[in-house]
């Protein structure tokens, strides 16, 4: 089973259902969640709890490692009053016992009101979704990252970055540079960019890590075009970095140092409202000699922007 097996949710309607791809949203409803992220936002860096997810658990079923992911959503259900259940790794359940894939699903959807869901297998998400509707539960389900297909938290709280940093999302001009190929949050990131008018994408492509053709084919409204690395730079308001996704095995070549932002280079190109962004982790494509410039958000703003973002999917989907 894969997306195109599984009616998604109406997008006037979706937030009382799962958050599988990008392909949910529409420009109507990434707004309407960026007014309840801010004020969710205005809460966090507050330290006000809220008492919205108080009797109600939320399963972090985590098949890959994470960082940001995982903690932001841990930090997001407690934030909310919500009880945390850390299911990380097949070893510390009865899935090393040979449980089978929707059993163990099925347990988990009767313990828990949500399932943040991240699995190495682009269909499972779909799969995981099926199990739970056979088994008549009404979980919820986030996709916390599918293989090398989507992220589709990671694309939203990059947007809200974007325009917490008073950039407009019509008419944005964004660099893509690195692994677009495996890049799942490149894919989420088009899919949300999609939504709006005017959008220029420009392409730094890694030879062999090229974005697939179909981007291209199914997202009309973006402008695509390809230039050199200095180049887009110069040209672009956000310059977006992404490593190689080396844990992806179709990945068989990776990110040079010929596309790696230098202080140098980044202070020779960079405007008072350039954004310099990263979905992290990092594996030498910024030197950490740009970290301080103002212009970067990798290591505040987008972790933070995390947090509120996802407070407000996990509100909206247990039923604000």
């Amino acid at each position: 089973m894969n997306r195109s097996d599984l009616a998604l949710p109406i997008k006037e309607n979706f937030f009382r259902k799962h958050i599988l791809t990008m392909d949910q949203f529409d420009r109507l409803s990434i707004e309407r969640l960026f007014v309840i992220a801010t004020a969710q936002l205005e809460n966090f860096l507050g330290h006000r709890a809220s008492n919205h997810l108080v009797g109600k658990a939320v399963n972090l079923y985590f098949r890959e490692p994470s960082t940001r992911t995982l903690l932001s959503f841990q930090r997001a259900t407690t934030q909310l009053g919500g009880a945390i259940q850390i299911d990380f790794g097949a070893e510390h359940s009865s899935d090393a016992k040979g449980e089978s894939f929707d059993d163990g699903l099925v347990m988990r959807g009767l313990y828990a009101d949500t399932i943040v869901f991240r699995h190495h297998d682009p269909n499972a998400i779909y799969l995981a979704a099926a199990a739970l509707a056979q088994a008549g539960l009404e979980t919820r389900l986030i996709n916390a990252g599918n293989g090398g297909d989507e992220h589709p938290t990671q694309a939203l709280l990059d947007l809200f970055t974007i325009r917490r940093r008073r950039l407009p999302l019509g008419g944005l001009k964004i660099a893509l540079i690195g692994d677009l190929k495996a890049g799942r949050t490149i894919h989420s990131l088009l899919r949300a960019l999609a939504c709006y008018d005017n959008v220029e994408v420009t392409l730094v492509e890694v030879p062999g890590l090229e974005l697939p053709v179909e981007f291209g084919q199914t997202l009309p409204t973006l402008e695509f075009r390809q230039t050199t690395f200095e180049e887009a730079l110069a040209s672009n308001q956000v310059w977006y970095f992404t490593r190689t996704q080396k844990e992806r095995a179709e990945v068989g070549c990776q990110v040079g140092s010929d596309f790696r932002l230098t202080r140098e280079v980044a202070e020779k190109h960079a405007g008072p409202k350039t954004l310099i962004m990263h979905p992290l982790p990092r594996v030498g494509e910024i030197d950490p000699a740009v970290d301080a410039m103002p212009q970067t958000t990798y290591l505040w703003d987008q972790p933070v922007s995390g947090v509120a973002v996802r407070m407000a999917l996990l509100s909206l989907i247990n039923g604000e």
